[in-house]
């Protein structure tokens, strides 16, 4: 008996979600998007980093940092679709764990 409890709770979830959503709200833990304030938001590139991993073969991963990375979101919540993205990242500025 007690594993049709999981059970049940589960189907309720997957036939409930969809209803949700299409009554306008939110799955829980969803970000509220009525709290996006739009206008143009810029990187701070003291604090932003682009990390990337490259796999040799299976036996290691060798992984580097660009630093100084700038760029602007422009967003309105109104118009997702026209959200734009500009990200600088200086090749130069690659830290690696040898040359």
């Amino acid at each position: 008996m007690r594993r049709i409890v999981p059970l049940a709770a589960l189907a309720l979830a997957v036939v409930a979600t969809p209803i949700v959503l299409a009554q306008g709200g939110s799955a829980p833990g969803a970000p509220d998007k009525t709290r996006v304030t739009a206008g143009t938001y810029a990187a701070d590139a003291g604090h932003t980093m682009v990390v990337w991993e490259v796999d040799h073969l299976g036996f290691s991963k060798y992984t580097g940092i660009f630093g100084d990375v700038t760029g602007t979101l422009v967003i309105d919540p109104k118009n997702l679709a026209a959200a734009k993205v500009d990200v600088t990242i200086p090749v130069a500025k690659v830290t690696t764990a040898s040359a």
